[in-house]
């Protein structure tokens, strides 16, 4: 073995004496918490810590009904999903879609006093073109309903009472992976919680602003966040706050079809 250097042993020696120096490991400590304070905002303004969901903001859109481990395989298979609204709300529902109610309904046009009633207003007012107008025709509908002992039907103008009616889960927790998968958690499409005009609207919004940063600054700003961890900055605090847990970056394309805008979402 070489000869040791009393300088360079005694040297040593004071280093890792001062590396353990208490004072000095707190200065140390506290630099670093300063620095991190400069670069990373910890505080609750920051979403990627404080995310909040909002139906009405135009920067996120919700997704429900979807399970989270086929949603992940398929954006990392670069697969395209459609994102698509709640069907619209039906004017008709499907027990007045028989040849039986047609039949009533039609009896009903010419003996129905306040339909007669209705049609008279129109022939007065010059209405040639019999315009049928919805209210009237709504509630022309129900009569015939409770004439024929059917139960009273509403038409679900709220999209979480939408959602039910189609036996779609609006919560924020997403079905388990243990659940048997159904048909429409394995397809193409993310479901949402909006009517198409909504949808389209607020996609059409986060579809711009993220094409003009990507143009601008040529930057990136598009993600799919998989589950969130709810968490309290004070074990007293009343109100929890929600961090993204997986970030997945996603690109959002537009397209028409069959005349309406088509939003899809792939990696």
């Amino acid at each position: 073995m070489p000869p040791t250097n009393p300088r360079t042993s005694q040297s040593g020696q004071r280093a890792r004496s001062v590396g353990f120096d208490p004072a000095i490991a707190e200065m140390v400590r506290q630099g670093i918490k300063v620095a991190q304070e400069k670069l990373i905002d910890l505080s609750q303004r920051n979403t990627m810590l404080n995310f909040r969901h909002s139906e009405t903001s135009a920067r996120h859109v919700r997704l429900i009904d979807e399970r989270l481990d086929f949603l992940v395989k398929s954006l990392s298979a670069n697969r395209t999903l459609d994102v698509i609204p709640l069907p619209p709300v039906e004017q008709v529902p499907a027990d007045e879609d028989t040849d039986e109610f047609r039949a009533a309904l039609k009896k009903a046009r010419d003996i129905d006093p306040e339909w007669l009633a209705v049609e008279d207003a129109r022939r007065a007012a010059g209405d040639r073109r019999r315009n049928r107008d919805r209210a009237a025709e709504r509630a022309l509908r129900d009569r015939v309903r409770a004439q024929r002992g059917m139960k009273e039907w509403r038409a679900a103008i709220d999209p979480k009472a939408r959602a039910a009616e189609l036996r779609i889960d609006p919560s924020y927790d997403l079905p388990p992976a243990d659940r048997p998968m159904e048909k429409r958690h394995t397809d193409s499409a993310l479901q949402t919680l909006f009517f198409p005009d909504r949808l389209e609207a607020k996609l059409s919004s986060i579809h711009s602003s993220a094409r003009a940063l990507q143009e601008d600054a040529g930057l990136s700003a598009l993600y799919c966040a998989v589950g969130f961890l709810e968490w309290y900055e004070q074990e007293d605090s009343p109100d929890p706050s929600f961090a993204p847990i997986l970030l997945l970056p996603i690109n959002m394309q537009k397209r028409i079809v069959s005349g309406e805008y088509v939003f899809t979402a792939t990696s």
